[in-house]
């Protein structure tokens, strides 16, 4: 899919910038609280985790804006992360690629927040598991067949916002991939308010899951990987850094598609 100014768009779930996946592995189970909300991750493999746990979920999500009914699709894997921008996945690639896919289809979510004062709560598989499964053709190319349930669909056409596919190749760690969709999520909800906003720092630490002990640590590392991903990916964002925290403005919108359809979570 294109904007308007014909750059490739991949859409990522914005329930995910609130309650970022976890960036390494944490067994079966998972669990994210802030003040306004909980998300929690029941599996029956493993808790989808890391880099390829979130290009997976740009390909559900996407998956769900190009299909009209959920039904069984199939994908060669090569195919599937060759669309993001991989140009020439490798073996190992696309091996980590499948198994955060395994993972995502016997994963039970489970999200509750406040929405306009009172409590929504979702609990859904994004994905039939009963349907998913992976198979190796004559050619030694592996397939996925997979379809997304009807809530999960809905979960993720309603919550998503665009990413610019061109970024993804170029980003190699879980936490630069989080904090470019905080940018542009956050940048997203300035545009609607028309005011600069502060997000202070103990808000950024627990959004990001970060624990007291290690808020020096992160307070060096985010703003690396904000200077990184603005300057390779978002030129034009105005955002500054103060002892606060940081104050994001209003910039030109990375995206154009969809804006007005940007579902942003309360603690956002």
């Amino acid at each position: 899919m294109m904007d308007k100014n014909g750059l490739d768009l991949g859409f990522y779930n914005s329930s995910f910038v609130c309650f970022p996946l976890p960036k390494q592995a944490v067994g079966n189970s998972y669990t994210h609280e802030l003040s306004l909300g909980t998300l929690s991750f029941s599996s029956m493999t493993e808790v989808p985790y890391g880099l390829y746990a979130r290009l997976a979920l740009i390909s559900m999500t996407n998956l769900a804006f190009r299909s009209k009914e959920s039904v069984i699709t199939s994908f060669t894997l090569y195919s599937l992360l060759s669309g993001l921008r991989y140009l020439k996945p490798t073996g190992k690639q696309l091996e980590r690629f499948a198994h955060q896919l395994e993972n995502w289809s016997s994963t039970l979510i489970s999200l509750r927040y406040e929405e306009e004062s009172r409590m929504s709560i979702q609990n859904l598989l994004l994905v039939d598991s009963a349907d998913f499964r992976l198979e190796k053709d004559l050619d030694d190319n592996m397939h996925v067949y997979l379809s997304l349930t009807e809530k999960g669909k809905d979960f993720l056409q309603k919550a998503s916002f665009p990413m610019p596919l061109d970024a993804l190749q170029k980003i190699t760690h879980a936490f630069d991939f989080d904090t470019l969709a905080w940018l542009i999520s956050s940048i997203y909800q300035v545009s609607k308010k028309d005011e600069p906003r502060l997000i202070a720092w103990p808000h950024l630490c627990n959004q990001f899951h970060i624990t007291p002990n290690n808020f020096p640590r992160f307070k060096t590392s985010f703003g690396k990987s904000l200077f990184r991903v603005q300057q390779s990916f978002y030129p034009g964002a105005k955002i500054y850094r103060v002892p606060e925290g940081i104050i994001v403005d209003k910039s030109p919108l990375l995206t154009q598609e969809r804006k007005s359809n940007v579902l942003m979570l309360p603690s956002l």
